[in-house]
């Protein structure tokens, strides 16, 4: 996994550092007038399939904006998934974001980057991971979500099971 603070550009973003249970301690204070923190991540190899999983504290779920926080990521310039944040009981109370689709990714360098929209408040990211499905075990997963019944959107089947390949 990868700790929020150790971004690597990006704007209205300020590290937190009293945050006994972040991971480090430490956090990335995304600012109520919207922020962007930029990660670059480098993979090793082509993956298909991939998702971020991200830790976050916010203290005051959507007092702002009435369905809550938006959170959007983006993965070389395009926007994959946007999603709400929840109270999650304080600043120092973690919880972890929905699974967030980023797509198919070659191997080699790949520019993340996090953002929140105007009007979201309290904030803080502590840490993602990027993980990503064997490409057999995707389609076989996909063909199985829909068999149920499942849903797809865009192409991208919705998935909540466990996750095998941890790659960020």
């Amino acid at each position: 996994s990868r700790e929020a603070e150790t971004f690597d550009g990006g704007n209205g973003c300020t590290i937190v550092s009293d945050r006994t249970n972040a991971g480090g301690g430490q956090t990335l204070f995304m600012d109520t007038n919207g922020a962007e923190a930029v990660f670059t991540v480098t993979l090793s190899e082509d993956r298909p399939g991939v998702y971020m999983h991200l830790r976050y504290s916010d203290a005051d779920g959507g007092a702002v904006d009435i369905t809550g926080n938006t959170v959007s990521v983006s993965i070389d310039g395009v926007t994959t998934a946007r999603t709400y944040s929840v109270n999650t009981g304080g600043s120092n109370d973690f919880e972890w974001l929905p699974t967030l689709y980023l797509g198919d990714c070659a191997a080699g360098d790949h520019e993340i980057r996090i953002a929140t929209g105007a009007g979201t408040g309290g904030i803080e990211l502590d840490r993602f991971e990027l993980v990503a499905r064997d490409e057999a075990d995707f389609a076989a997963m996909r063909q199985r979500i829909l068999a149920a019944g499942g849903s797809e959107a865009d192409g991208v089947p919705t998935v909540t099971d466990p996750w095998n390949n941890r790659l960020v």
